[in-house]
């Protein structure tokens, strides 16, 4: 789900309370995830700073050896 509030609007709104960022952020929660997905993002870090003649190569290559990877990317159904 796309948020339609950019993060800078939200900070803006905010009012002083004696709320802090965990009551509106699950950061167990998020840690979780990413510790889930970690070794997966590793792998496509992987494709960062390759140039657009290497790009689809290495894409290729990634999805070939390690195709688990490119299921934490966002797609349509």
């Amino acid at each position: 789900m796309k948020n339609a509030l950019c993060f800078e609007s939200f900070i803006k709104m905010l009012k002083p309370s004696n709320r802090d960022l965990g009551f509106y952020v699950d950061w167990e929660k998020c840690l979780r995830n990413r510790d889930r997905i970690a070794i997966t993002l590793n792998h496509l870090n992987f494709l960062l700073g390759k140039d657009s003649l290497q790009m689809q190569e290495c894409i290729a290559t990634l999805f070939a050896e390690y195709s688990k990877a490119f299921e934490v990317l966002p797609h349509d159904k």
